[in-house]
């Protein structure tokens, strides 16, 4: 918050405004972070103090979306990145998330 005053020799009058300073956040996950090949894992992502005017894409093998928010299941055929990235005023935000292959075991 910024404030101001003036005055002269017989008053005074002040005035203030308050700035809001935005810091774009975004998040993704992958649940479970490990899975079978063939087997799925729900990708989650949010995007919070993005401007209305700026775009999120969301990608990675299987999954191409361009919201802010949203969760997809995908089927897992090897080990697999997906990325979220924002526009914004500055720089483009971006944030990954990996799902590993699960080990397949066999009995001898």
């Amino acid at each position: 918050t910024y404030q101001i005053t003036c005055s002269n020799a017989t008053r005074s009058a002040s005035a203030s405004a308050t700035v809001t300073v935005n810091h774009p956040q975004i998040t993704i996950s992958a649940s479970p972070t490990r899975a079978s090949i063939g087997g799925s894992s729900t990708i989650s992502w949010s995007a919070t103090d993005v401007r209305a005017g700026n775009s999120c894409t969301v990608s990675g093998p299987g999954l191409s979306q361009t919201s802010k928010t949203g969760s997809q299941a995908v089927t897992i055929s090897s080990q697999s990145e997906y990325t979220m990235t924002c526009q914004t005023q500055g720089s483009p935000i971006s944030q990954s998330v990996i799902v590993n292959v699960a080990p397949n075991y066999q009995e001898f």
